[in-house]
């Protein structure tokens, strides 16, 4: 999307967010009331309208929800972009231009303004930092990426097209050209380029970068075999001996050495390589990793791996490239990490979270469930098929869960230990889909 392009895009935008369908009527917060939370909703239209996508308020203070704003007709209904509902991506049923990103906004005379940013064939996401996200937007023969703003201002184009392969914060591990560099995206700049260092391009290999901010990162590259020939697929679920090769950068002498692990792997069901796992730790200088054992005497086994038996760590001198120890595998004592608030389960819910018959909808779903239960609370839940609440959101904070469920609405306060409920809007309970999101999460 070229910046033509996006001047139309955003001129038809102010035209687009203004139009309602009179036939779906909107309302404001009542005065003096806050929108704590979002609902983004997917519902029956009216006039031979099949479906239309909505956002509704709710306002847990006044015990009040309302229909805040009709985006249109669409069977889907809009996802935040990135955890937030202040940026929105939106899919409408269009040939080429089917992906739109939205920016909602409360404001003050308690109304609800929705402004598109962009819109292409295809969006991804690949990485984000306060309230600030870039984008690449596939449009029919290009793509483009862009700086969004969650708060205000245009979509800002990026003139060099990154490639993300790690974030620590608004530092972030980038491709640019060919070449390694760091990008500041509190200042959207590359501020160090690492020359000399070539990169190739492959967006599939972002994951494969282990950067904890520090010094040194390690990537994981292609398979080869013991020739060093590259395994382009393996049989399928027929475990092999291959070779992976790590790259380590140095970013503070902005050089890189290549290592290469042997390791074992088998394909997949549409995934030409499917790898065991690998460990890796870098300490100061040090690189350790995991590697398979030759496939001989006690080891040979393939399909039977022992990691106690069959693998071991590796130590390398990451300066020179030498190997400093060789010592049997061992699992490492790890700290769990520090989860963020919003993950964790309070301590009087573990035993009833642990019983809880929703499981893969997520861990708003299980507390909101085990919380409600505890509270004497009746919640049907169906006895197959779908089994979950209609709708949970927790705060980022962790302290409170706003469910939506059999058209009633519960306000769970983990700290206060209350609950208040109240019925929610009968045209909720119509909706074809529903999700819950805190609107003041960044």
């Amino acid at each position: 999307m070229k910046p033509l392009r996006l001047l139309t895009a955003l001129v038809l935008a102010a035209a687009s967010a203004s139009a309602q369908l009179p036939e779906l009527p909107v309302v404001s917060l009542p005065e003096g009331g806050a929108a704590s939370f979002v609902v983004l909703v997917r519902e029956p239209g009216p006039q031979g309208l099949a479906q239309v996508a909505t956002i509704w308020f709710v306002d847990p203070g006044r015990q009040a929800a309302g229909r805040w704003r009709v985006l249109g007709e669409s069977p889907w209904a809009a996802t935040p972009l990135v955890g937030s509902p202040r940026l929105l991506r939106w899919q409408v049923p269009a040939r080429r231009e089917r992906v739109r990103v939205l920016r909602l906004c409360a404001q003050e005379d308690g109304t609800c303004t929705v402004e598109e940013l962009l819109r292409g064939a295809r969006l991804r996401v690949h990485g984000a930092t306060g309230d600030k996200v870039l984008v690449e937007v596939f449009a029919a023969h290009d793509t483009d990426q862009f700086v969004l703003d969650a708060i205000a201002g245009p979509p800002r184009e990026l003139v060099r097209h990154l490639q993300v392969l790690a974030t620590h914060g608004a530092d972030w591990l980038v491709v640019v050209d060919g070449e390694l560099a760091r990008f500041d995206a509190a200042k959207e700049q590359v501020v160090r380029r690492y020359e000399g260092v070539a990169v190739e391009h492959d967006d599939a290999q972002r994951a494969e970068v282990d950067w904890d901010g520090g010094r040194f990162a390690v990537r994981r590259g292609g398979f080869v075999d013991a020739q060093r020939r590259p395994v382009e697929a393996l049989p399928f679920a027929e475990p092999s001996i291959v070779y992976r090769a790590l790259t380590i950068w140095d970013l503070d002498a902005g050089t890189h050495r290549e290592v290469c692990v042997r390791t074992q792997a088998q394909g997949g069901s549409g995934v030409p390589v499917i790898p065991i796992a690998m460990e890796t730790e870098l300490v100061g200088g040090l690189l350790r990793y995991t590697e398979r054992r030759p496939a001989e005497g006690a080891s040979k086994d393939l399909d039977e791996l022992d990691w106690g038996r069959d693998m071991e760590w590796v130590t390398i001198d990451v300066a020179t490239g030498e190997e400093v120890l060789r010592r049997p595998y061992e699992p490492r004592q790890l700290l769990a990490p520090e989860l963020p608030p919003d993950q964790r389960v309070p301590e009087a819910l573990r035993e009833r979270v642990a019983e809880s018959p929703i499981r893969a909808w997520g861990l708003a779903q299980d507390v909101a469930w085990a919380f409600l239960v505890e509270h004497g609370t009746d919640l049907p839940l169906a006895k197959d098929g779908v089994v979950k609440l209609d709708a949970a959101c927790r705060t980022a904070d962790g302290e409170r869960l706003l469910v939506l469920h059999r058209s009633r609405f519960y306000l769970c306060d983990l700290v206060a230990d209350t609950v208040v409920q109240w019925p929610a809007p009968p045209e909720l309970a119509a909706a074809h889909a529903v999700e819950l999101c805190e609107l003041s999460a960044r």
